[in-house]
């Protein structure tokens, strides 16, 4: 079994880091080296960027929020309830199961406290969103360093889930989960291999394709414009690639053609 550590960037769905390991590596081992590499980079090529390391509670170690707030990067992390939390999260359930009791309408609450751990050196910001409804009482928490409202900052922080759509088209895709050699090390290569194309096909999405393609996922993709059976002629200065006539796709085909023709010439670093 293997455990797949990835950083992937949140708006555009790009791989910035994707490292296997072995299935009984702890969660957070190697995490912070990953993100340290990552941000010095970005922070490099874009110093005037705004960055935001959101994680899960897995990720939540004292080293990971130093390292952020040394690096002057905004975070959001979740962590465990503990009997600390628990007790003060206490505060505002109570009068939020009263006010559901009445007219059974479900309760949400955003709040935030300052909150230090034994093994923290200092205290830091706790985001809680409580809820209470048909099915019991929920709290989550979630630990940050950012200014403004509760609401907005778990909200920040819920945007993580966008990425889990990223690493099932990773493994479906681009066969990232197809892992059958023998050795670690071949595994690993392999691994980089479905990774590198996954980023290039990214990059063919936002760059060429239209609204009406930019969001469909490489198992759509690929019967749509990929897969196509089509005859190859080629003289001595072309390459002609005949497709079928009824082909229903072909005007998406010459929007896409039009659109890589316009793109400027890459510049190689």
């Amino acid at each position: 079994m293997y455990d797949l550590l990835l950083v992937i960037e949140g708006h555009t769905g790009c791989i910035l880091s994707a490292v296997l390991r072995k299935g009984n590596t702890p969660v957070s081992q190697g995490a912070r080296g990953q993100v340290n590499r990552v941000v010095r980079r970005l922070q490099r090529g874009y110093p005037r960027a705004r960055i935001v390391v959101r994680a899960d509670a897995g990720f939540a170690t004292p080293e990971m929020y130093k390292l952020c707030e040394r690096r002057a990067v905004e975070y959001a992390i979740g962590i465990g309830t503990n009997p600390v939390l628990q007790e003060r999260a206490t505060r505002y359930l109570g009068p939020m199961v009263a006010r559901w009791a009445q007219p059974h309408r479900p309760q949400r609450r955003y709040t935030s406290l300052r909150y230090q751990a034994g093994t923290w050196g200092r205290s830091r910001r706790v985001v809680m969103k409580l809820e209470c409804g048909a099915k019991g009482t929920k709290v989550r928490f979630v630990v940050t360093n950012m200014r403004g409202r509760a609401r907005q900052v778990y909200r920040t922080y819920a945007g993580r889930g966008e990425p889990e759509n990223r690493i099932k088209e990773l493994k479906h895709g681009f066969s990232g989960d197809r892992l059958s050699c023998h050795r670690f090390l071949a595994n690993g290569f392999r691994f980089q291999l479905c990774c590198h194309p996954y980023n290039l096909v990214h990059v063919f999405r936002e760059q060429a394709c239209g609204p009406e393609l930019r969001r469909r996922q490489m198992e759509s993709l690929r019967p749509l414009l990929l897969k196509v059976a089509a005859r190859v002629t080629r003289t001595a200065r072309t390459v002609c690639f005949h497709l079928c006539t009824n082909w229903p796709y072909a005007d998406w085909l010459r929007e896409l053609c039009r659109r890589i023709s316009g793109l400027p010439p890459p510049v190689w670093a």
